[in-house]
């Protein structure tokens, strides 16, 4: 089926064509009272409907057409003799608080919905709520992000209590060393980053701050990692095997499409074999799951790799493959 969506250029294009055009009109023009209703007109009605109009049909939220409007309004008060403006103060004074308390009901609409998802969802763990919740909101790109930057504060300032693990939950982060791993990191990026602020402060006072906050914003985004891995550890489920690594990634496999579990050995090739550790061969995996059909993982915002061949850290290794093979019975 032929796409007749409009090039994305044409939606910054077309409705900024009306803008310019009313701007040109009203400076090389005499004005009088038809041409200002007609610029007015311009301003308020064509330049804000035109852009929504190109975008209904993209995952562009429609409240972005509530800028367009304003910067109209703007634009008009400034292009438009004083005594031009009496239809432009009856939209700034009638129409804009009219909008102005739709989009709060909108708003408040929206956080309900959210508190309704919120509730909807049978999720354990806040990361996969806040992600549920983002993908009933925005579109499945976005929504990743969203969860992803959300999370952070939570992990970083209000998550303390460690969780108690269930029969068919396990542990990977205790004995793997990936904890020590991240920790290091962290403790390297405040060394360096001390260092760089006075090295860099030397040549630009605001280009230091800059890389300082950076470097801080990615010392929390670590230790976001660090304290969302033990409230997400593998589950085993009725019919699914849930993998996570903290927030960075997860895959949700059916317990039919395992095919074997077998203990790691480095001796033989695994080419074929993705690692589900983000840290790659920093962290040494002690299980190989194969699979009958190709599983798809989903890693930082969103995105997705498919593999045949799985390899993990387990703490309790045998204790996992216990309950995985009762559960494959």
């Amino acid at each position: 089926m032929k796409d007749n969506t409009l090039p994305a250029p044409l939606i910054i294009f077309l409705p900024l064509l009306v803008l310019l055009s009313s701007i040109l009109i009203a400076k090389y023009f005499p004005l009088d009272s038809s041409l200002s209703i007609g610029i007015t007109a311009d301003l308020v009605l064509t330049f804000p409907l035109l852009y929504l109009v190109l975008i209904w049909n993209r995952k562009i939220p429609k409240t972005t057409a509530i800028p367009i409007l304003f910067i109209g309004v703007v634009v008009g008060n400034y292009i438009l003799p004083d005594d031009q403006q009496v239809y432009l103060n009856a939209i700034k004074w009638y129409v804009l608080p009219i909008v102005e308390l739709a989009v709060l009901i909108y708003i408040l609409y929206g956080i309900y919905k959210v508190s309704q998802a919120y509730k909807a969802s049978d999720a354990a763990d806040f990361y996969t709520k806040l992600l549920y919740v983002s993908q009933q909101l925005f579109p499945k790109k976005v929504s990743y992000f969203i969860a992803s930057e959300l999370s952070i504060p939570y992990y970083c300032f209000f998550c303390w209590q460690a969780p108690i693990l269930k029969q068919n939950q396990f542990f990977y982060h205790k004995k793997s060393g990936s904890i020590a791993l991240l920790w290091a990191l962290i403790m390297i990026l405040i060394v360096e980053t001390i260092a760089l602020h006075f090295i860099v402060g030397l040549w630009s006072t605001t280009a230091a701050w800059v890389l300082t906050i950076l470097s801080i914003y990615t010392c929390f985004q670590v230790l976001s990692l660090i304290k969302s891995m033990p409230q997400r550890p593998f589950e085993v489920k009725e019919t699914v095997l849930w993998l996570a690594y903290g927030t960075l990634c997860e895959a949700k496999i059916p317990l039919e499409q395992i095919e074997q579990v077998l203990d790691y050995d480095r001796t033989k090739d695994t080419t074929n074999a993705v690692r589900f550790s983000p840290l790659g061969e920093l962290e040494t995996p002690n299980l190989w799951l194969k699979f009958k059909h190709p599983i798809k993982i989903t890693t930082t915002f969103g995105k997705q790799k498919e593999c045949s061949d799985l390899l993990l850290f387990v703490d309790d290794k045998e204790g996992f493959q216990q309950y995985l093979a009762n559960s494959l019975i």
